[in-house]
């Protein structure tokens, strides 16, 4: 039995639940208010009364007018609901979530509805009137009939009952007494009216109804502090004591219910005791869920769409669901982890678990009860046994803490022969059984000599399971690691373990087929065969997933049952057809446990970590899953209010619709084309989003999980979260697709598709855009221009510059070859004349680096050597001059250059030169002159210190700065490498332009 319950801490918050219901999708409503008991001491003056159960959260909606308790919500045939409160009737669109009022109650009280052959009934008062009313499909109360109480004061509420039968109707309170009156409000008789007067000691006497149900077309009823179960008798106007001995019912706390299938069940709470009970006509009550732990309950509600399958109900502030146990599978040991199993006789079978010693099930009655076992005279408890064997009235198992156990069936003494923990077992003889450890040996034990003797060292590994065959006498081994065999006639073993064979070796079980070998089950969920003759794996299976496998099971149909650690998966081998089975079809758990399956002549024996499940795979049919994903809730930002606000219409997502009310309501995408929900559009202001979703038909055992994209892209998993957030979504056009995936990963339903419309601010908006990139174009077009001429006059102004510098270096140079020279060379010519050859010496060295300076300044061998001579001259002389070493290569480029290119030419090269002797710390450099088809190459690199480029382009380096425009004055480029170990490279590359005329 699959059990759940939803708290406050999972979003219930109404205080007191009194009224639950499904509406047209199959998800729950629940209604109620403030716990009288509590509202004096808790102030709450906004309290939650209506909420949306999807399965997974709950969403709070809002009530017009007053907030008054709700006391009844009743679906109507076109799927609204009639919703009661204390005060008002409404009717309810629980798809538009909006609200219609029928009528409003200041005095007086109004009942629960009652349905009757297709018309919906509310009793009211007036005073000490009883009114029954027909509520008029056009939304007003019609009023059938009244009649008087000989009360002094009544209040028509939620425990008033409205029971109907052809001639009379039985009308009760716990204000006055259960009357009979007919159809026309003529009163027949009322029962111990007594009981109503007003004195203490009678009022002990009250009989009310408490519960009402039907059965087989009998009406039966509970009365106040009363346990016995009566039926109606509407001839004899009287209620009938049930006679059978189990028709006494003693509780507290009472809740009947009817299903729209005519089921029946019975609620109640007896001291700390809550029991789920229906009735039988022969039998009396039979009880189906009992839990003596559950501790007192009150104000007890319950829904369900199939009682026979599964009910919702409430107590104490909780939302419980129980799963009744499945016709087809059968529960035993609920409570227990189950460890391994056997068979004793043909109808007994002993059963391990993990740490409740072992039991004995009859699958004749299906009763279960412990198979106490003895040491030394003391009640033993075997702990986690994997393996059992039978031998006579002997049992040889095992388990993880002691090792091999003998037990004689007659006599239920057992006795240990410990050596080392023993994890699973074969018998390959009489007289051994070999046994798999952890961490230790393959071992043998002798039944016969009680010894243990290790076979092979297997210290680096876990042995999970073994397997035995007669014909091949190989003992084959599933480990951690990957496949042992150890050959019992030889001796001989091999462990198999290539990833190109064997995709997961952590091998988890082992097990054997006729037609296909030998069989392992790995930790991710992959079945792999074994043919030892050719050393040969093949795998056959490969869970969706990757659950580990715990055990297989084969059918008579040929079909294996993969038992896994999440579910039960029927295969086929052949046409590879699977179906997985799981807690929703009525197991324990889902999670199998290894060791524990076994083919019975009553069905497959599967145990769980939570129970051992019976059941006959033939009968086992997947459920067809009818669900479809809807969206449920939309929050956005309101541009009028300021804030987000939270729409639960889900028409609001719908194009179209023709009524106000759907009988079928549902989103349609079978494809992208066919989507017809409405767009969701988002304001510029605020571009935040979430949506709230669900897979229609409440289940809370299908463990679904969701997944979404936006325009095709990358799915998205959220696991089971049941919305999504966009807290900033990108202004655009969307289609917003979520799945739903089972827990096999299969999709459920159909997809949700959902087009959003992100707005962009209107500077963004293509009209807008269009204006700023014409004014923005006309201004950075005329910034270009301006940009243009600021260029020119710069280009100009540079090369204006560096042409006056050249005319007054050539001036300089001048002046100092024509007057400075000569006036040294005549100083020098007389220091000689006198003789004086220290002051002559001193002269001429004056003399020559006036010369040269005068050359730097203006190189006037230009026009003597031409633009390559010069070049290869002023190399040359500072390899004389200096430590530096010097390699040129230089081609003849004359005749490709105008007098004004060239002195740039040269004074680049001289630049570049000066600065590698000044900063550099260089031993050697290069330069070469390439003439290429259209270009000149021109190549320094030295080996010095180096520097870093970019530093000195942000310090604006005016050396650097003025190589720069000497190589634009020439229309060219320039490249500049350099780091601390190779050196500086600069390259410049200049086209033919300046070609002499």
């Amino acid at each position: 039995m699959f059990q759940k319950q939803f708290t406050q801490q999972d979003g219930l918050e109404i205080d007191n639940v009194q009224a639950l219901e499904f509406d047209q999708n199959g998800f729950l409503w629940l209604g109620g208010g403030v716990n009288l008991s509590r509202s004096k001491l808790i102030a709450n003056t906004n309290p939650t009364l209506l909420q949306r159960f999807n399965g997974n959260s709950f969403h709070t909606i809002s009530l017009p007018g007053k907030n008054n308790n709700i006391i009844d919500i009743h679906k109507r045939s076109d799927g609204q609901f009639y919703i009661v409160s204390n005060k008002a009737l409404y009717i309810f669109n629980p798809i538009s979530t909006k609200f219609t009022q029928i009528q409003e109650f200041i005095n007086g009280g109004i009942s629960p509805i009652f349905e009757y052959q297709g018309k919906d009934y509310v009793i009211t008062q007036n005073n000490l009137e009883v009114i029954i009313n027909r509520i008029h499909p056009d939304a007003y109360l019609e009023e059938q009939f009244r009649f008087t109480t000989r009360v002094n004061r009544i209040l028509i509420d939620q425990k008033t009952q409205f029971i109907p039968f052809e001639d009379v109707i039985v009308i009760s309170d716990d204000n006055f007494p259960i009357t009979f009156v007919t159809w026309e409000g003529d009163v027949l008789k009322t029962i111990d009216p007594k009981g109503f007067e007003n004195n203490r000691e009678l009022a002990l006497y009250k009989k009310w109804i408490n519960g009402h149900f039907q059965m087989n077309g009998q009406h039966y009823v509970l009365l106040y502090n009363n346990s016995q179960v009566y039926r109606i008798d509407p001839k004899a106007m009287g209620l009938i004591p049930i006679a059978s001995s189990e028709s006494q019912l003693p509780n507290d706390n009472v809740k009947t219910y009817n299903d729209q299938k005519g089921g029946h069940t019975i609620i109640s709470s007896y001291k700390d005791q809550l029991s789920i009970q229906t009735l039988d006509n022969t039998k009396g009550l039979t009880t189906i869920y009992a839990d003596k732990s559950f501790g007192p309950a009150s104000g007890i509600e319950i829904a369900s769409q199939d009682i026979h399958r599964d009910a919702w109900f409430t107590t104490n502030n909780t939302l419980h669901y129980i799963k009744f146990p499945s016709d087809i599978v059968t529960t035993l040991l609920p409570d227990k982890e189950i460890r391994a199993m056997t068979s004793l006789s043909q109808k007994e079978y002993l059963i391990a678990t993990q740490k409740d010693g072992w039991h004995l099930f009859n699958s004749t009655n299906n009763t279960v009860k412990p198979y106490t076992v003895l040491e030394q005279g003391d009640v033993l408890k075997p702990y986690a046994s994997r393996n059992f064997f039978i031998e006579g009235s002997t049992i040889w198992s095992n388990d993880t803490s002691g090792g091999i156990i003998e037990t004689d069936t007659l006599t239920r003494e057992l006795h240990y022969y410990r050596h080392y923990p023993s994890i699973c077992m074969v018998r390959p003889t009489d007289s051994t059984i070999v046994y798999g450890t952890k961490g230790y040996n393959l071992m043998e034990f002798n039944t016969h000599k009680k010894t243990h003797t290790p076979l092979i060292s297997t210290d680096s590994l876990d042995i999970y399971d073994l397997e035995w065959r007669e014909t091949d006498n190989h003992i084959v081994a599933s480990t951690n690691k990957g496949l042992l065999t150890y050959d019992l006639s030889s001796k001989e073993h091999a462990f198999y373990n290539d990833p190109t064979q064997l995709p997961d070796p952590f091998l988890l079980m082992g097990d054997y087929h006729p037609d296909y070998g030998y069989i392992q089950g790995s930790r991710s969920g992959i079945v792999t065969t074994f043919n030892l003759a050719t050393k040969e794996f093949k795998t056959l299976y490969q869970d969706e997933l990757q659950a580990g496998i715990a055990t297989i099971l084969f059918d008579d149909q040929d079909n294996w049952w993969i038992n896994t650690f999440n579910g039960i998966v029927s295969f086929n081998p052949e046409s590879k057809q699977t179906h997985r089975f799981s807690v929703k079809d009525g197991f324990t758990n889902n999670e199998a446990n290894r060791y524990s399956a076994l083919k019975t002549e009553d069905g497959f024996l599967v145990g769980t970590i939570q129970g051992l499940n019976l059941f006959d795979p033939e009968k086992l049919q997947p459920e067809v899953n009818t669900a479809q994903i809807v969206p449920l809730r939309i929050s956005t930002y309101n541009t009028q209010d300021k804030k987000y606000s939270v729409s639960h219409d889900q028409y609001a997502f719908k194009e179209h619709r023709d009524a106000e009310v759907d009988t079928e309501y549902a989103f349609l995408p079978a494809g992208r084309h066919g989507a017809k929900a409405k767009t969701i559009t988002l304001p510029s202001e605020n571009r935040a989003l979430e949506i709230g979703f669900a897979l229609t038909q409440l289940d809370v055992t299908r463990n679904e999980r969701y997944r979404y994209r936006l325009d095709d892209k990358e799915w998205v998993s959220i696991g089971n979260t049941q919305s999504i957030r966009f807290p900033n979504l990108a202004a655009g056009n969307y289609i917003l697709e979520i799945e739903a995936l089972d827990f096999s990963g299969n999709k459920i339903g159909d997809s949700l598709l959902l087009p959003i419309h992100s707005k962009d601010f209107f500077y963004k908006t293509w009209w807008f855009f269009l204006a700023i990139t014409v004014l923005i174009s006309s201004i950075l077009f005329w910034m270009f221009r301006q940009q243009q001429l600021r260029k020119r006059l710069q280009e100009g102004f540079s090369q204006d510059l560096m042409q006056s510098q050249e005319e007054e270096r050539a001036r300089i140079s001048k002046d100092l070859h024509d007057s400075v020279g000569q006036q040294l060379t005549l100083i020098k010519q007389r220091l000689q004349e006198k003789g004086d050859t220290d002051i002559s010496e001193l002269t001429h060295k004056t003399l020559e680096d006036v010369r040269h300076i005068s050359r730097n300044l203006y190189p006037a061998i230009l026009k003597q050597l031409g633009l390559s001579g010069s070049i290869e001259q002023l190399l040359y002389d500072i390899d004389e001059q200096t430590d530096l070493f010097v390699s040129a290569d230089i081609d003849d480029i004359d005749h490709l250059f105008d007098e004004k290119a060239a002195l740039h030419i040269y004074r680049f090269i001289q630049e570049n030169v000066s600065n590698v002797m000044k900063h550099a710390f260089a031993k050697a450099i290069s330069v070469t002159i390439q003439q290429e088809q259209k270009t000149i190459l021109i190549t320094i690199k030295d080996n010095g210190k180096g520097f870093d480029v970019l530093e000195k382009q942000k310090n604006n380096s005016l050396g650097l700065k003025t190589l720069q425009e000497r190589i634009r004055i020439l229309e060219g480029t320039l490249t500049i490498e350099s780091n601390a170990e190779t050196g500086t490279e600069t390259i410049a590359q200049i086209p033919h332009t300046h070609a002499k005329n």
